[in-house]
């Protein structure tokens, strides 16, 4: 029974026997409700059980079937969030200062698959799977293999050391979002970015959205946002696989008429539940994506005109 579910996951699910992954990243086995919020220790346990049998960073989707009621980017961002605290060594991510980063390969060079699944070392872990510590992974690549990769990629970027910092606490909770963004850096200047955004508008079109600087990282730069008009530089989709972009998303889940409201399904949905697009990401989201029609641009029109 497929009743109560949106387009993106109906087309997911039917092509989930050649696209299995792109499916469970987003979604759950039918009949198992999704989990939010905290990570309890039973489920760190499983995961990294699950790392263990299957090392990380490929295939979340598949990855996040061991464990009950969490999906793969719930599960990819959990990941992130050890190897920003210091639980986790991961060679595969790079901290510029405020954002943790996914390594790309060059066209010179191609990081192999086991480098991005095994060369990794648990530092520490609750939940004694892993031991003694620091451990690293039985399938690590060579320390050979692991100096060429440092040197091929050594003029990528000029990221920062990942450390531990204080107030483990705060930031333990601040990373328990279930998104899939990337995480950004000290708290304070997150609160005053927040702060700048509680300008909520009541009507989805009369918001004013600033004019976004040019992304690199853009995977669509040629993609209209229906919303604004404009060209989208830093899209983001949706559980239901709409594209917009990330600040006009922003101003519609804020408006005070239908908050954490997806306008398009009237489905609860939150900031927390978007995934901001790039280059590393898209082939993950292809399939899912789906166009916005116009009886859903007219009940989005209906709702903010209401009251």
């Amino acid at each position: 029974d497929q009743t109560g579910w949106s387009d993106a996951r109906k087309k997911a699910w039917k092509n989930r026997k050649t696209s299995q992954n792109a499916y469970f990243y987003r979604f759950n086995v039918p009949g198992q409700p999704q989990k939010n919020g905290k990570w309890t220790k039973a489920e760190h346990e499983l995961f990294m059980k699950r790392v263990l049998a299957s090392g990380a960073n490929d295939k979340w989707g598949i990855f996040s079937k061991a464990i009950p009621g969490r999906v793969g980017y719930q599960c990819s961002n959990y990941w992130r969030g050890l190897v920003k605290e210091g639980d986790v060594t991961d060679p595969n991510y790079y901290y510029d200062g405020k954002k943790l980063h996914f390594k790309r390969n060059t066209k010179q060079f191609a990081i192999r698959e086991e480098y991005r699944k095994f060369a990794i070392t648990i530092n520490r872990d609750i939940s004694g799977v892993w031991k003694p510590l620091p451990k690293k992974h039985p399938l690590h690549p060579s320390d050979e293999y692991c100096l060429e990769v440092t040197q091929a990629l050594a003029g990528q970027h000029n990221g920062k050391s990942i450390t531990k910092k204080k107030n483990n606490r705060k930031k333990r909770k601040r990373n328990s979002d279930d998104s899939d963004d990337e995480y950004e850096g000290p708290a304070q200047k997150k609160r005053k970015r927040k702060r700048r955004n509680d300008d909520d508008d009541d009507c989805y079109y009369g918001g004013k959205v600033d004019a976004p600087k040019e992304d690199d990282d853009n995977p669509l730069p040629d993609f209209q946002d229906i919303i604004t008009g404009s060209v989208i530089v830093k899209p983001a989709i949706s559980p239901h696989g709409h594209v917009l972009g990330y600040d006009t998303w922003t101003k519609i889940l804020r408006t005070t008429k239908q908050k954490n409201t997806c306008p398009f399904t009237l489905q609860h949905m939150t900031r927390r539940s978007l995934v901001k697009l790039t280059k590393d990401n898209i082939d993950q989201y292809k399939e899912i994506m789906v166009n916005i029609t116009d009886d859903q641009l007219k009940l989005m029109s209906d709702v903010s005109n209401q009251e």
